[in-house]
C-alpha cells in the first residue's frame, strides 16, 4: 500500500513489510470564532504542537444574525451557534478533515437573545441561555445533528447570561443577573437522563453582579463564575449527589470587568479574561477545596487587543486563545504546565466584532 493508504487505514508497517500495531491517525483540532459585526464564523486549524492557528475560511450566518458563541458536540461532528439577533440556533456538520461547516437544515427558534449554549457530555442534549428569556432545551439527533425542542423554555431568573453542564451530564448551571433588579443568581438544574428535561434543584445561590460567565472544572467538582460589574471571580463546590452548589469563596478578578473564565484540562489553573483592562488573570486551583489563588509570579498578563471578550483553553491544556470585539485578531498564549504562567505567542487575523471562541476536542 502507499503511504497515503497506510495513513487512511491507520496501519503502521515495519521496515520488513509486516504490519505493526494499528496507529490511529492524528486528531485534527479546530477553533471557531463568532464575529457579530460580520455575522460570520471564522474557522481555524490548530497546530497542537505549537498552538498556532491556521485560518481555514469562514461561514456566513445566512439565516442567523449576531452569532455569540459556538458549541461543539463531544463527537466533534456537529457545531451549534447561538444567534442573538435572530433569536435562533444554527446547526452545522463539521468536516473532520478541514473543519469546514455545512448547515444542517434551517435554524431552530430559541428564546429572546440566546447568548450562551452547551452540549451535554453524552451529546444528546443542547441547552441555551436566552438573555431575555429562559433556558431552551433541545434533543440532538445522533445521526444527523438535527435539533428538536424538548419543551417550553425553563425559567432561570432575570436575564440568563451563561450556561454550563457538569461533566457527568447530570446537572446544568445557569447564571442570571440584572443591574437594575439587583437579582444576581446561579440556578442549578438536574437533567432527566431519558428526556433531557431540566428540573430545578436546591435553592438559588447568590452571585456577585453581574455573573456573565460560568464554567465547570474538568473534575466536575467545582463551578467558577466571572462577575463583570463587581470585577470578581467566585468558586462553588458541587454536591455530587444533588447538584446543589455551596459557596467556596469570592476574590478580585485581577483585572476590571471580567468577561469569561476557563479551566485547563488538568484542573490546576483557571484563566479569566478582563474586558475592562484587556488582560488575562491566572489562578491556581486547590484540588481539594476548589479555592482560587492568584499564581505567585506574573498573575496577570496583557492581552494585546481592545475589548477582550472571551477566552478558551485548547484540548491539550497547553494553549489559551483570546478573542476581541474591537481588534480583528485572536491571540495565542502558551501555558507553563508547571506554574500556569502564560506567554504570548502571537496573533492571527479574524473577523470583526468577535464575541466568542470555541475549540473542538475540549473536555
Amino acid at each position: 500500500t502507499s503511504p497515503v493508504e497506510d495513513e487512511i487505514s491507520g496501519e503502521a508497517h515495519t521496515a520488513q513489510g509486516g504490519v505493526a500495531s494499528p496507529v490511529a491517525p492524528p486528531i485534527q483540532h479546530y477553533a471557531y470564532v463568532a464575529n457579530q459585526t460580520d455575522d460570520a464564523l471564522s474557522i481555524y486549524k490548530i497546530d497542537t504542537t505549537t498552538g498556532k492557528l491556521e485560518a481555514n475560511g469562514s461561514v456566513s450566518m445566512l439565516l442567523g444574525t449576531l452569532p455569540t458563541l459556538v458549541a461543539v458536540d463531544p463527537s466533534n461532528r456537529f457545531a451549534y451557534v447561538a444567534n442573538s439577533g435572530s433569536h435562533n440556533v444554527s446547526a452545522y456538520l463539521i468536516n473532520t478533515m478541514t473543519g469546514a461547516l455545512t448547515p444542517i437544515g434551517a435554524p431552530v427558534g430559541a428564546g429572546l437573545n440566546p447568548t450562551s449554549l452547551k452540549v451535554d457530555p453524552t451529546g444528546r442534549f443542547l441547552y441555551v441561555a436566552n438573555q431575555h428569556g429562559g433556558v431552551s432545551a433541545f434533543r440532538i439527533d445522533s445521526n444527523t445533528g438535527v435539533l428538536t425542542s424538548i419543551g417550553p423554555d425553563v425559567a432561570a431568573g432575570v436575564m440568563p447570561l451563561s450556561v454550563a453542564v457538569e461533566q457527568t451530564g447530570r446537572f446544568v448551571y445557569v447564571t442570571s443577573g440584572d443591574p437594575v433588579a439587583s437579582a444576581n443568581n446561579i440556578h442549578a438544574f438536574s437533567i432527566d437522563a431519558i428526556t433531557g428535561v431540566l428540573t430545578p434543584v436546591g435553592v438559588l445561590v447568590p452571585a456577585p453582579a453581574i455573573p456573565v460567565n460560568i464554567t465547570v472544572d474538568p473534575s466536575g467538582k467545582f463551578v467558577y463564575v466571572a462577575s463583570g460589574v463587581s470585577s470578581s471571580v467566585t468558586a462553588f463546590a458541587i454536591n455530587n449527589t444533588t447538584g446543589a452548589l455551596t459557596l467556596v469563596g469570592t476574590l478580585p478578578a485581577g483585572g476590571s470587568a471580567p468577561r469569561a473564565v476557563a479551566v485547563e484540562s488538568s484542573g490546576r489553573f483557571a484563566y479569566v479574561v478582563n474586558v475592562g483592562s484587556n488582560d488575562v488573570s491566572i489562578f491556581s486551583i486547590d484540588a481539594i477545596t476548589g479555592t482560587l489563588s492568584p499564581i505567585p509570579v506574573n498573575p496577570v498578563v496583557a492581552a494585546p487587543g481592545t475589548d477582550a471578550r472571551f477566552l478558551t483553553v485548547d484540548a491539550t491544556g497547553k494553549f489559551v486563545y483570546v478573542a476581541y470585539f474591537n481588534s480583528p485578531h485572536v491571540s495565542t498564549f502558551s501555558i507553563n504546565t508547571v506554574t500556569g504562567e502564560l506567554t504570548h505567542l502571537g496573533t492571527e487575523p479574524t473577523g470583526t466584532g468577535s464575541v466568542g471562541i470555541t475549540v473542538t476536542n475540549a473536555l
